[in-house]
């Protein structure tokens, strides 16, 4: 397996529209943007993609795999292909993924469109500000974090009862909630906002509110750890 390195350099003053050279799935690609305002079309998959330019539009390569990592703000990740890690950082970030098995974390200030037709799995991390998810797919869980950890707010559209699934990290927090407890706390903490919605209080200031959804939809099933 060789690696081709595809790094860019792109100056506020040229144009920033990169193609990366067409890569088989048994090599890797290494994408390196590290200016404002670039385009990157990867060839194939299993791309290592590195944004540090604020205002980029990634999108996945062809045959999914990809490890992308943004660290600025204001980025594009796009995509049809499935099995990519996406992680990122910084204020207004969107993803628009419509392929399956991609796992994706957030930080606040995001907002990500899942589609497809399998299972997808969104990390809500961070320390303030509101994400917001819409799971246009079937059978996504959405993790956050657990009840001792100050962390933000989640805002989910299209979560169906028994298809997808709201899962509480046990790496965050020292883990006052767990299996045990879990219902007694359901009962106490869901809470309905009087519009059709269901605000899940996870203490701290941390809200998570299911958009269309009722509390008495919701079951013990439709929550894990993870």
């Amino acid at each position: 397996m060789k690696t081709i390195t595809k790094t860019i350099t792109v100056t506020s003053s040229t144009a920033g529209q990169v193609i990366a050279p067409h890569i088989s799935p048994t090599d890797i690609g290494v994408i390196t943007v590290t200016h404002p305002n670039v385009t990157v079309k990867p060839g194939a998959g299993h791309n290592n993609i590195n944004v540090s330019g604020t205002g980029a539009i990634v999108h996945t390569g062809s045959t999914g795999g990809d490890n992308i990592t943004v660290t600025a703000g204001h980025a594009s990740i796009v995509g049809t292909s499935s099995g990519n890690h996406i992680t990122v950082s910084g204020p207004g970030n969107t993803l628009t993924l419509s392929g399956v098995h991609n796992k994706v974390v957030l930080t606040p200030g995001s907002s990500t469109t899942l589609g497809g037709n399998g299972t997808n799995i969104v990390r809500a991390d961070g320390t303030s500000g509101t994400n917001n998810i819409d799971l246009t797919t079937s059978h996504s869980t959405v993790v956050v974090g657990n009840v001792t950890t100050t962390l933000h707010n989640t805002v989910i559209n299209h979560f169906v009862d028994g298809q997808d699934a709201l899962a509480f990290s046990t790496s965050k927090g020292s883990g006052a909630l767990t299996t045990t407890n879990l219902q007694n706390f359901l009962t106490h903490n869901l809470i309905s906002d009087g519009h059709g919605n269901t605000i899940l209080e996870l203490g701290h200031n941390q809200n998570v509110t299911l958009i269309g959804v009722q509390p008495s939809a919701l079951h013990a099933a439709d929550f894990t750890f993870i």
